[in-house]
């Protein structure tokens, strides 16, 4: 065997890396499927109904404890009401949002995907996302300081959001934005 591994190193390899995965009770396994997936053209938010593509600002997924399918949001506030909802908070194994400061505010539907509990977001900021006022979110703490000062807005790590601060972003009857307009919505 001690020239079995010299003589082909990569079968070697690609042997002692199927037994680590066995070994590891599924860990590294189950890392593997509930990592951030493109959503596809269909994808729906659970939340309002809208697709969850061609749209500006930030997205977000999530995977339950239920599914290895993961759950694709339009926006950020979306995404965080289904996290904070009581009945679903303890089934939530995994949730993503984009990083912005490597998108396209406008085009953000290939932005990377970084894991939203160490994200860093932006409340209360001028710009809209697919409902309207939104969070911001960004993997660093100096892209999203970058980001309000640009724009507005408080920066906040995700422990600090609640629903109250979800609430005080819905936007109201005179802010001037049609949501009648967006493909799927439910009323």
């Amino acid at each position: 065997m001690r020239l079995a591994y010299k003589k082909y190193p990569p079968v070697f390899t690609a042997l002692l890396f199927a037994l680590l995965l066995l070994s590891c009770d599924g860990g590294v396994s189950q890392e593997l499927v509930h990592a951030p997936r493109v959503p596809d053209s269909e994808a729906r938010c659970p939340v309002c109904g809208m697709k969850v593509l061609g749209w500006p600002g930030p997205k977000g997924q999530l995977f339950l404890s239920s599914s290895d399918h993961p759950l694709f949001f339009d926006n950020t506030v979306d995404l965080m009401r289904y996290v904070l909802h009581p009945d679903h908070a303890p089934r939530v194994l995994k949730a993503y949002v984009q990083d912005m400061s490597q998108a396209d505010w406008d085009q953000p539907d290939v932005a990377p995907w970084i894991d939203a509990r160490d994200a860093w977001y932006v409340a209360g900021h001028s710009r809209m996302g697919s409902m309207g006022p939104t969070l911001a979110s960004f993997a660093d703490r100096q892209s999203a300081e970058a980001f309000a000062a640009q724009y507005q807005g408080k920066v906040l790590g995700y422990g600090e959001i609640d629903a109250a601060l979800l609430d005080s972003l819905m936007p109201t009857m005179d802010t001037g934005h049609d949501h009648s307009k967006h493909d799927g919505h439910v009323h």
